[in-house]
C-alpha cells in the first residue's frame, strides 16, 4: 500500500475517491500502476482500450466495482480511422512510421514478431 493512506488515515485526513482515466488501457504488465489506490478502495477507473480482444481481457483480469474498460479509442472530435497494428500496442489513429517501427522487435507468444 501506498505509505501516504496510513498516514492520512492516521491523522483523520480522509482521502477523497481519485478518478483515474486510463487511455490506451492495454495490459502491459501483471499489475496497473494503480492497482495499490484500486486495492485500498480510494480510486475508480474508466479506461479506453480500442483493441477488442485486449478490452475484454481488462474487464476479465481486473473485474472490480471500481474499474469499467470501454472499447473506444479517444480521439480529437471528428471521424477517424484506428489503424490496427500487427503489434497491437503500437495501433494508432496515426499513420505507422514503418520505417521507425522496423527498428524494432516486438514479443510475441511463440517468438518474436519484427514489424
Amino acid at each position: 500500500m501506498n505509505p501516504i493512506l496510513p498516514f492520512l488515515a492516521h491523522n483523520g485526513i480522509a482521502v477523497p475517491t481519485i478518478g483515474i482515466l486510463d487511455i490506451g488501457a492495454m495490459l502491459t504488465e501483471d499489475r496497473k500502476v494503480y492497482a495499490p489506490l484500486l486495492d485500498a478502495n480510494v480510486a475508480r477507473v474508466v479506461g479506453f482500450e480500442p483493441v477488442i480482444e485486449e478490452c475484454e481481457k481488462l474487464n476479465r483480469e481486473l473485474r472490480g466495482s471500481s474499474t469499467t474498460y470501454l472499447p473506444y479509442f479517444v480521439g480529437d472530435g471528428p471521424e477517424q480511422t484506428f489503424r490496427l497494428s500487427n503489434a497491437t500496442m503500437t495501433s494508432s489513429l496515426y499513420e505507422p512510421n514503418t520505417e521507425l517501427l522496423g527498428l524494432f522487435v516486438f514479443a510475441v507468444s511463440g517468438g518474436m514478431l519484427a514489424v
